[in-house]
């Protein structure tokens, strides 16, 4: 499994050369879809996760591929599939398991939309916009680090509670180089005290596991 990482919360798991794409959205500047794309997975309807210029690019060269989606997106794409919680789901080297219902709140009770995460092969996990406990311990945790939803304490009592061997960031397009610095002393302080490794992905990066 090769997991690579884009801009923002975009990611690709790549397995005997068949690509699964995780929220593909307008942030996601260097991603480009090729025609080896078995199935996408967009956790919610937010514009940083769900950019449907990118998903008519990748249907475009993948007529075939099965979409994973809310239920708001998948209004807005034709034969999506709106993903039952806690189900697994098998599409050619991919198992996904999807968790979660709702986006973090912004505003204290006020619950922006619905979210799910994912669970690939027992081996990824990645929440999409919420710190929802997954089914499994993750071997591989690409969590959410930056957003008007949350504070670095959110990120280390995530780490603290779903304890991964790996972690690494997701969701940082809003931090500069000096946030960056800052948030990531402290995700490692968590990373640390939870016997986690820390990975610091960068951009077009791929870790194979």
């Amino acid at each position: 499994m090769k997991i690579t990482k884009y801009e923002h919360a975009c990611l690709t798991i790549e397995i005997n050369n068949r690509i699964l794409v995780i929220d593909p959205g307008v942030f996601s500047s260097s991603f480009a879809p090729s025609d080896n794309i078995d199935a996408i997975v967009i956790t919610h309807e937010h514009a940083d996760h769900f950019d449907p210029e990118k998903i008519v690019s990748i249907t475009a060269l993948n007529p075939n591929t099965v979409i994973f989606a809310t239920e708001k997106v998948s209004s807005q794409i034709p034969n999506s599939v709106v993903p039952n919680t806690d189900e697994k789901k098998t599409i050619g080297d991919f198992v996904l398991q999807f968790f979660g219902h709702n986006h973090a709140p912004i505003v204290d009770d006020i619950v922006p939309c619905n979210n799910f995460g994912i669970v690939v092969n027992d081996t990824l996990v990645y929440p999409g916009d919420s710190f929802e406990v997954p089914p499994t311990r993750p071997q591989i945790l690409a969590t959410p680090v930056s957003a008007p939803w949350l504070k670095v304490n959110d990120v280390m009592q995530y780490i603290a509670s779903t304890k991964p061997a790996k972690v690494f960031p997701t969701h940082n397009a809003l931090l500069s180089e000096a946030g960056q610095s800052v948030t990531y002393n402290w995700i490692r302080k968590a990373c640390d005290e939870a016997n986690s490794e820390f990975i610091d992905l960068q951009t077009s990066e791929n870790l194979s596991v």
